[in-house]
């Protein structure tokens, strides 16, 4: 397998960002790559309403560790980083459809279609119609009880608040809900 048997060892900086405490490596094609200790990466960069689907780390960790870092590199394009992705993440054994997805999500969304030609925008359009398609009514119901849920938070924050004030209990910290918490990640 092309990727270095070492397992994956990072440390928390923030809710988003670790840091690796080793590194990793990669043999391409033509080339080796190794993500250096101290690299900061959020692992797979997903929306918060398709995490379900495409939690942030799993077997393609290692790929989207990669992908990172060769998106922070000059010397090779977001063409070649995106495409040395999808291989890695096949290599791994990532399926054939999850591993398309994220190849055609990287494609628009993180290199904003630079360097893709014809053939490859082909691709890339009918993979998005079908996975827009695939996902569209679990985001709606997701998104849906994402806001009923925030709904009642907010109900019983209501509640709580107006009874701390009745009741007279500064020591208990209220942590008012935040509609926009899990979309800002």
């Amino acid at each position: 397998m092309p990727f270095s048997d070492v397992q994956v060892t990072v440390k928390q900086i923030d809710k988003d960002t670790w840091e690796l405490v080793d590194t990793v490596e990669y043999i391409a094609a033509t080339r080796h790559f190794v993500v250096p200790k101290g690299f900061r990466t959020d692992f797979a960069s997903v929306p918060q309403l398709l995490i379900w689907f495409v939690p942030r780390y799993g077997v393609y960790t290692k790929s989207a560790i990669l992908h990172d870092y060769m998106y922070k590199r000059a010397d090779i394009s977001k063409a070649d980083a995106d495409g040395i992705f999808r291989r890695s993440m096949r290599e791994l054994g990532v399926p054939f459809l999850r591993r398309w997805l994220m190849w055609a999500a990287v494609r628009l969304f993180g290199s904003h279609l630079q360097g893709i030609s014809f053939k490859g925008l082909w691709r890339v359009s009918l993979l998005t119609v079908l996975g827009f398609i695939l996902l569209f009514v679990p985001v709606a119901v997701m998104t849906l009880s994402l806001l009923g849920f925030w709904l009642l938070e907010m109900f019983l924050f209501i509640v709580f608040w107006i009874a701390k004030k009745v009741h007279h209990r500064p020591q208990r910290q209220l942590n008012k809900p935040d509609i926009l918490g899990p979309l800002n990640r």
